[in-house]
């Protein structure tokens, strides 16, 4: 049910005494496709610090079989530098002589998983490190390294997949408003007309990505010589990059790597839909309802979040009919800070019209682990007042129940259509201006933009595509001439040059000219956001994220200047209303926050926004006398989690003494919590912040 990571060797190495004249490299051969290898880049990457002259071989090749993302640096302030701005999780290889000058600078990092030091001399041993959990000390051979680097690896793969499957992403990109919009997507994907020679597009990029990695190379030839549409449960229960790549694009919601995929996930789909048929008809006779279970690491947050909501999986669901099996995989993941294990027992009604589903183990890789798959985008509804903490499993127990709602039953309906009038229907479905829900309009326009690749004669997908463009630029004037009476022509002049320079933007292949009109566009918007502002509250949380959206489109196309100027403009004006929603305020300086950290190694500007959220955070959560014991329990939590970041930051600010008064608020507030929302090894991680504090403040 959960896939294994595979480790084989290569043979091209490095030589210790290469005589490279940069500092830092990328050990990985140059991409032909920059972008689809930005695509498929992995959510890891090793990072190994250490001067040439003083390492023994570096198995380039054999390192690239565990973590095919390899950075090395020959100095320690570029790579510290690397590691504070890098959005990746890290494991870290040093030698023994850079541990003393990396390893205190960055082991509060959440993203680094791990750091190894590299140590030639058995008899030396540093004993500088002791006093930080995740180092790990290998000792003169490589291929301990290796192994110690595998298993840390497997390890990450185990938890990324635990920590994300159901619920929102970790980095912010599958929230709940596009629960929706992300249902018809995949829909859409579901029943589109490929190519017959469509799957085979992926091929040359994966050979290029894993370009010198031998053992990945052989599947790759594997996929392009062997795949069948009725292997590709057994393709996705195997322990390779397929069922890693596919998953992660689904819960980043990366429509391009998607698409690549897409005639995969038509077959998934098909297979899914072809055994609940037989898996129906097979149980009709028993019983009409049976549980499975799925076992999983997730965030505390997220799971508090969903206690009294509906669940969505955001990629392929992996569940069994064995609960002892879903509490032992649970059981075997690494935790790491603010997660807890989960168990979620999902009642299935046979006699439903749903998302198809189906047992697997006689297609699947792994036969014996009675695993039961869901298709992409399920719903499931949170049992009312069923969550519990079962001491004995050490797990949470939230249970959902399969949940048929009145757009499944749609279903049939595109089953039965024609090919071309469902393809109608899906597009349609996916971007009517009356859903609930759409996609954000760079998401659409990478749509209509494969949608033509993939079907180049549909004269309609460019109509549907300009309807779209007029409905979503239509909505902002209709919102003026609701709210602006004063100055409807400014409204009227910002509307029409903003929709000009989409239009225009759309028919332009020069990249320089779609930059400027790109450029145009956004300054329409904000100009639009201005004449609102004049007329309209701040009290309205969608007109405050309407004003924010150029600042987003600006983050991500990494102009962060730009994106901070808006996002502190908004937040700053909020600031003055006189009722405000903390929450908010939270989420968007944290934005703000995590550029200026991440992005800008600009800690001074990130600590006013810090002291913001510290302050928006105390009195979010103050405590009342009717508050329930867990609810008091969470908001310490919740207090103390701010303590915490604050005092990180004046930590890399060198204001000790702040830092030291925070972090023991911090501690007090953790050891007033029951085991249920601390770990004794977060009690333990303060309390090894302080003596370090201590030491720097009597020094």
């Amino acid at each position: 049910m959960y896939r294994k990571s595979t480790t084989v060797k290569s043979v091209r190495q490095i030589p210790a005494n290469n005589t490279q004249r940069h500092t830092t490299t990328d050990e990985k051969p140059r991409s032909k496709h920059p972008v689809i290898r930005e695509t498929l880049s992995e959510s890891y990457r090793l990072v190994w610090l250490a001067k040439d002259e003083t390492n023994n071989i570096i198995p380039v090749a054999n390192v690239r079989s565990v973590v095919n993302d390899f950075k090395h640096f020959q100095d320690a302030k570029q790579c510290i530098e690397y590691l504070k701005q890098s959005e990746n999780t890290i494991f870290l290889v040093c030698s023994e002589k850079f541990g003393p000058l990396i390893v205190p600078e960055v082991y509060q990092l959440k993203h680094i998983w791990s750091i190894h030091i590299y140590n030639n001399d058995i008899q030396n041993d540093p004993h500088f490190v002791h006093s930080y959990s995740q180092v790990k000390i290998i000792f003169a051979k490589t291929s301990h390294l290796l192994e110690s680097l595998t298993k840390d690896v497997q390890q990450y793969l185990k938890h990324e997949k635990f920590a994300a499957v159901m619920g929102t992403e970790s980095q912010g990109n599958t929230a709940e408003w596009c629960y929706d919009w992300w249902s018809r997507y995949i829909h859409l994907l579901c029943y589109l007309p490929y190519p017959e020679d469509y799957r085979l597009q992926i091929i040359p990029l994966l050979r290029d990505y894993y370009s010198g990695v031998s053992s990945k190379l052989t599947i790759v030839d594997e996929l392009e010589k062997n795949y069948k549409s009725e292997t590709v449960i057994w393709w996705y229960t195997r322990a390779t990059f397929f069922c890693e790549l596919l998953n992660r694009a689904c819960r980043q919601h990366n429509i391009e790597l998607l698409f690549l995929f897409g005639s995969y996930v038509q077959d998934i789909y098909q297979q899914l839909k072809k055994e609940n048929d037989a898996f129906k008809e097979k149980r009709s006779s028993e019983k009409s309802k049976m549980l499975v279970y799925r076992g999983q690491v997730m965030p505390t947050y997220e799971f508090n979040h969903h206690i009294a909501s509906s669940v969505m999986n955001n990629s392929l669901l992996s569940t069994s009919l064995n609960r002892k099996k879903a509490i032992e995989f649970v059981g075997f993941a690494t935790m790491k800070d603010d997660y807890i294990r989960a168990l979620f027992e999902i009642e299935i009604d046979l006699n439903e019209i749903t998302r198809p589903y189906a047992l697997i183990s006689h297609l699947s890789d792994i036969p014996d682990e009675e695993e039961v798959l869901f298709m992409i985008a399920t719903d499931f509804r949170v049992q009312p007042d069923s969550l519990e903490y079962n001491e004995e499993d050490k797990v949470w127990v939230k249970k959902l129940r399969l949940y048929n709602y009145h757009e499944i039953n749609d279903i049939n309906k595109f089953d039965t259509t024609i090919t071309e009038r469902r393809l109608k229907d899906c597009v349609n479905d996916l971007f009517d201006e009356n859903q609930t829900s759409k996609p954000m309009f760079d998401d659409a326009m990478m749509i209509f933009e494969k949608l033509n690749e993939i079907c180049p004669t549909k004269k309609w997908i460019k109509a549907i595509k300009h309807r779209y463009i007029a409905v979503k630029h239509h909505s902002t004037i209709t919102d003026w001439d609701l709210r602006i009476r004063h100055d409807p022509s400014a409204a009227i002049k910002n509307y029409n040059d903003a929709l000009k320079f989409c239009l225009k933007m759309d028919i332009k292949t020069n990249g320089n000219e779609k930059e400027q009109d790109y450029a145009e566009f956004i300054k329409c918007k904000q100009l639009s956001g201005e004449n609102m502002l004049k007329y309209t509250s701040l009290n309205d949380s969608s007109f405050r994220d309407r004003l924010m959206e150029p600042g987003w489109i600006y983050a991500s196309n990494r102009k962060y200047d730009e994106a901070l100027n808006i996002y502190e403009h908004v937040i700053d004006i909020y600031l003055k209303e006189s009722k405000l929603d903390y929450d908010w305020i939270i989420r968007k300086v944290s934005d703000v926050i995590e550029i200026y950290t991440t992005q800008k190694n600009d800690y001074n500007s990130a600590l006013k926004y810090q002291l913001i959220k510290h302050e928006c955070t105390l009195k979010q959560n103050q405590a009342n006398l009717t508050d329930s014991y867990d609810t008091s329990q969470r908001k310490k939590r919740y207090i103390a989690d701010e303590q915490v970041e604050l005092a990180d930051l004046y930590t890399k600010l060198h204001f000790y003494k702040e830092a030291y008064e925070l972090y023991g608020a911090a501690l007090k507030l953790r050891q007033e919590l029951s085991d249920r929302f601390v770990r004794h090894e977060e009690i333990q991680d303060i309390q090894e912040k302080i003596e370090s504090i201590r030491n720097n403040i009597e020094s």
